[in-house]
């Protein structure tokens, strides 16, 4: 039977406690009750008047500016929109954008989902998280294509002046033949628009756009797309430099060893580079294997709870039919999550409930578990 273990992975990684806000001062951004609506002046654009859902959905699709302002309709003090509780788990959180600071590279996380009530649930709950690592930005992706929910960390680059570009992919490890999911961020931290272009080295993207940002002041983006892998299993390299020729993108050598995953990056160089690995028969033979014993212990743990699905929190039902098809899905798209699991599990036996908890963790409401058996 699989048990829930108390220390989740979120992603991978150990997901840190939530750490309460502070309490806010009186004269700070207030709630608002049910259907009051908002203020909402974007850069360079009239106030609009717009309900809180239709806000949240603006942020997300990250069409409003990370300098906009914003008030309860008629009254009040102007505040950025992740003043307010209700909607900053919708908000990019990034320290260094509306500040004179401008680093050359910083390190933050992520949250990806396709998912919006996922997405605002774990953006919530890890923004605040407590830790020696504090990240340096935070930005929830609403992905628009089908696909797993991940936190992760990843980097920032300065490759021009104050836009900044930087790289996730869903997974550093593929099976042959099986798409390399990236997500490309782009974000423009200065107070004028910029039109920039990236040149791939070592791949050939879908299309040119997908590594083309055209962003107003203190606006960000994604471009979401999957690449075709080689079929050698090895190591390989997506590069990522400016369109000039006298742009280099720097080489491990200096900045030290490149491990797998790792960012390559120095100032100076125009350019950073991220890798991969296509997994070699045997590796994916042993992923195989485990992805297929999760799925047995899974339908196994129904029949043993004799449930028909997975009750959320609030009573929400997830159908049997529905779980398993979804626990397929994660597991075969991120073959990083196993072989992290493995690597971390030196007891054979804790992989699959592990799996499971993590699964739990990123894609269910806290508290999602079996119902009570019949009596």
């Amino acid at each position: 039977m699989i048990s829930l273990a108390h220390g989740r992975l979120v992603g991978g990684r150990e997901a840190e406690p939530t750490q309460p806000m502070g309490a806010r001062a009186a004269s700070g951004p207030q709630r608002l009750g049910p259907g009051e609506r908002w203020e909402l002046s974007n850069e360079g654009g009239a106030p609009a008047i717009l309900t809180r859902e239709q806000i949240v959905e603006a942020l997300l699709n990250r069409s409003v500016s990370m300098n906009a302002r914003i008030r309860p309709q008629g009254s009040g003090q102007w505040y950025v929109p992740e003043a307010f509780p209700e909607l900053e788990p919708a908000c990019a959180s990034v320290s260094f954008a509306r500040s004179g600071v401008s680093p050359k590279q910083a390190s933050g996380m992520v949250v990806i989902s396709s998912s919006v009530p996922r997405l605002l649930d774990l953006s919530k709950k890890l923004r605040h998280g407590s830790g020696a690592r504090k990240p340096e930005f935070f930005l929830p992706i609403l992905n628009k294509d089908p696909g797993v929910t991940m936190v992760t960390w990843t980097q920032l680059f300065a490759v021009w002046d104050r836009f900044y570009v930087g790289c996730v992919l869903e997974s550093h490890y593929v099976k042959p033949g099986q798409p390399l999911n990236v997500f490309l961020i782009g974000m423009n931290c200065s107070d004028k628009p910029q039109a920039r272009a990236l040149a791939p080295s070592g791949f050939r993207p879908p299309d040119s756009r997908d590594l083309a940002f055209t962003l107003s002041p203190f606006q960000w983006d994604v471009n979401h797309f999957p690449l075709g892998t080689p079929a050698d299993a090895q190591q390989h390299t997506l590069g990522f430099r400016t369109i000039s020729t006298a742009g280099k993108v720097a080489t491990a050598a200096a900045v030290g060893i490149l491990t797998l995953g790792t960012f390559v990056y120095a100032p100076g160089h125009k350019g950073f580079s991220v890798s991969y690995k296509v997994l070699e028969p045997k590796s994916v033979q042993s992923i195989v294997s485990v992805e297929q014993s999760a799925l047995r212990a899974l339908t196994e743990a129904f029949q043993d709870h004799q449930a028909e699905a997975l009750v959320g929190p609030g009573g929400e039902r997830f159908p049997k039919d529905r779980v398993l098809e979804w626990f397929r899905y994660y597991l075969g798209a991120n073959p990083e999550t196993i072989v992290h699991t493995l690597n971390a599990e030196k007891d054979r036996s804790k992989v699959v409930p592990s799996l499971f908890n993590q699964f739990l963790g990123t894609e269910f409401p806290d508290g999602t578990w079996f119902p009570p058996a019949p009596s």
